[in-house]
């Protein structure tokens, strides 16, 4: 997912989900500073944010309104292979 937005609320129904079923299983009972400031404030934003660099630095652009990838750049080597086969 490359949406921030989509990330937040997916990660705090993780946890509405996670206190839904804590009377079923036992190990999703938590405190509730555990669950909201380690959990989501802490945990789940840096890990977002790592993801969403990563993407946004080595993924290439897709447009999501077509679901097709977007034209970008040609990667360098793309460049200079082509050059080279001109000669």
């Amino acid at each position: 997912m490359r949406n921030r937005g989509v990330l937040w609320i997916q990660s705090i129904m993780f946890e509405l989900i996670e206190e839904s079923v804590k009377s079923v299983l036992p190990n999703f009972n938590e405190c509730w500073w555990d669950r909201w400031l380690l959990d989501v404030l802490v945990c789940n934003f840096v890990g977002m944010e790592i993801g969403l660099f990563l993407v946004n630095r080595f993924a290439e652009p897709f447009n999501w309104f077509m679901l097709t990838p977007a034209k970008a750049n040609p990667p360098h080597e793309v460049i200079v292979i082509n050059r080279v086969s001109r000669i």
